[in-house]
């Protein structure tokens, strides 16, 4: 008895444990949503908004990206809090946003009120990291409530108050670029001068 109790035992220890299985890479990974095709300057695939809420955020939206020069984009998404940095980049990139103007950024509220995250790109990036956190947590109180249209129209505010004034004040160019033209301007300066020397010394032989 004991014999078949130690080979029972013995079979156990050997059998694969169900915690020391290999588990999938990432399964949770399926479940992240994937980015809908763009919907124009706010996609909102599962129509949280009203029709009329948003014809009139694209025409605010489209307002502000034509002012600022700024591709600003917004996305209700069903997406959790944990992944709306990574699906917001994704989509960031997925939807080409400031690939044809100066920047952009893409404004993520979660559908379930969790989050609102703004996405902007490292290099020049519309809004500072202290703007950018300042107006997610401005837009927290509102989408916590569901209030998705009041939350888009405060963020075209807050990012317009920032963007517009850069907009007006034309941006000094960048050093080398300074130089450069100012070089051009003194070798034009100098081609006029020696013209108007040899023409001079023309005159002078001939007459």
């Amino acid at each position: 008895m004991r014999l078949v109790r130690s080979l029972r035992y013995a079979i156990l220890l050997m059998s694969p444990l169900p915690w020391c299985a290999p588990r999938p890479a990432r399964a949770e990974s399926a479940s992240e949503p994937v980015p809908p095709p763009i919907g124009g300057h706010v996609t909102d695939p599962d129509r949280k908004l009203t029709r009329e809420e948003k014809r009139d955020l694209e025409a605010l939206f489209g307002a502000l990206q034509t002012d600022t020069k700024v591709d600003i984009a917004a996305w209700v998404a069903p997406v959790a809090r944990a992944d709306a940095d990574a699906v917001g980049r994704r989509a960031y990139e997925a939807w080409h946003i400031g690939r044809d103007w100066k920047t952009g950024a893409l404004l993520v509220l979660s559908e379930s009120g969790e989050t609102a995250r703004l996405i902007v790109p490292a290099d020049d990036p519309p809004l500072s990291p202290v703007q950018a956190a300042q107006l997610e947590t401005a837009l927290l109180p509102l989408i916590h409530q569901a209030r998705f249209a009041p939350a888009l129209r405060l963020a075209a505010e807050r990012i317009g108050g920032v963007l517009r004034p850069l907009a007006k004040t034309p941006r000094p160019p960048p050093p080398g670029r300074r130089d450069l033209r100012m070089a051009a301007r003194h070798g034009a300066a100098a081609m006029v001068l020696i013209a108007l020397a040899i023409v001079l010394d023309f005159r002078r032989r001939f007459t």
